[in-house]
């Protein structure tokens, strides 16, 4: 009986484990997708600011470019890694999303040539990436530019907002969402894909993500207690 016990006790263990593997993988699913839906309206309150103040004061367009190349390479990176869509299907919506804004950021300051070029080498460049045209360690490389690209984007709004002693046209909305995004995925990312790169990535988000809504939300209170 004492060695039936003795047996028993590991198999136990393994039990536990594997069903609390089981329930973070389902944790995880369930966040994953609630993410996709989440993100699918993520930009828009942004967008409809601007269409509605036909204007983009205060939101830089190089950081808003620069996101959209961050987007653009991690849905490449996660294609070309044949990652669960769960763990990073919103990015297909975030990179539509910046693309949208970057048009109107360009066509509102008064830079509609700009903008055509700017369409006119995003599509290609996009299709390059999502076709078998680039090497998986081209991808990986164009992956780890994210680092220090959405660092510099992330600090080039934090100078402009501050250089403008406002938020300007910048939604809290989209910024909160977008800080929401990032604690989510970093957790999606550490339990199903434990990719290093990924986690890095969603790491510095979290970071200078919530730097910026801190900054946005005081700026936007400010100016409300000044015009009352």
């Amino acid at each position: 009986m004492v060695k039936k016990a003795h047996w028993d006790l590991p198999a136990r263990f393994a039990f536990v484990y594997f069903a609390d593997e089981c329930l973070l993988k389902l944790f995880s699913k369930i966040l994953g997708y609630a993410l996709i839906v989440l993100v699918a309206t993520i930009q828009w309150p942004q967008i409809l600011r601007v269409l509605s103040k036909r204007s983009g004061e205060g939101i830089s367009t190089l950081s808003v470019i620069l996101m959209l190349q961050a987007s653009s390479t991690s849905v490449a990176y996660n294609l070309q890694k044949h990652f669960p869509l769960s763990t990073w299907g919103e990015s297909i919506l975030l990179m539509a999303q910046y693309l949208i804004l970057s048009c109107l950021l360009l066509l509102y300051n008064k830079r509609p040539t700009f903008m055509l070029g700017f369409l006119f080498l995003y599509v290609p460049f996009m299709l390059i990436l999502l076709l078998p045209l680039v090497p998986p360690q081209g991808i990986i490389f164009m992956k780890a530019l994210n680092l220090p690209i959405v660092t510099v984007s992330k600090i080039v709004q934090i100078y402009t907002n501050y250089k403008h002693k406002g938020a300007g046209e910048v939604s809290i909305t989209t910024t909160l969402l977008v800080n929401l995004r990032a604690f989510g995925r970093l957790t999606t990312t550490a339990i199903e894909t434990k990719d290093l790169l990924l986690v890095l990535n969603y790491s510095q988000n979290c970071f200078w993500n919530t730097i910026l809504s801190c900054q946005t939300v005081y700026y936007k209170r400010r100016r409300k207690l000044k015009n009352k």
